[in-house]
């Protein structure tokens, strides 16, 4: 078989069946090894990449949480502080009017004994106008006998002469 141009039909199959065979080994050997090891790694990515995103979801979530417990115990506070204060207020109110009902109590008691002290020095000084005028009245008396005494007896001694 004279082929033209050198060309030798078996020798072609036989590198085709060459090539064959070595595609069919490194598609075994490599290729489907190499496959499966990037879609695992592929798949591992996606994973992690699922679970981070849950994370992150979960953190999300438990940020809300805290921020509303932030959230309701500033209110909280706010309620709290505003009680207080208004049981400061009501204490202080309860505080003032104490005082002014004791300030009161002390102006009327203090009023009472200074109109008792003056009810007993007028009664003092009645007595003692009363004590003064007796003492008058017994002094003008006296000089009154003594000078009735001292006419009488200058009457006495008058008709005595005659």
């Amino acid at each position: 078989m004279n082929i033209p141009l050198n060309i030798d039909w078996r020798q072609i199959l036989l590198h085709l069946f060459n090539f064959g065979i070595l595609a069919g080994g490194l598609w075994l050997l490599l290729y489907k090894p190499v496959k499966a090891f990037m879609d695992d790694r592929a798949r591992q990515y996606e994973e992690r990449e699922a679970e981070a995103e849950k994370r992150i979801s979960e953190a999300e979530e438990l940020r809300k949480s805290y921020e509303e417990k932030l959230a309701s115990a500033e209110k909280e506070a706010r309620l709290k502080l505003s009680e207080s204060a208004k049981a400061a207020d009501d204490a202080a109110r309860e505080t003032i009017e104490e005082a002014k009902h004791m300030a009161e109590q002390l102006l009327t008691d203090t009023r009472r004994k200074a109109e008792e002290e003056r009810k007993e020095l007028l009664d003092d000084a009645q007595h003692e106008v009363i004590q003064l005028a007796s003492d008058a009245v017994r002094k003008l008396l006296v000089e009154q006998e003594e000078a009735y005494d001292s006419f009488a007896a200058s009457f006495k001694d008058g008709t005595d002469n005659e």
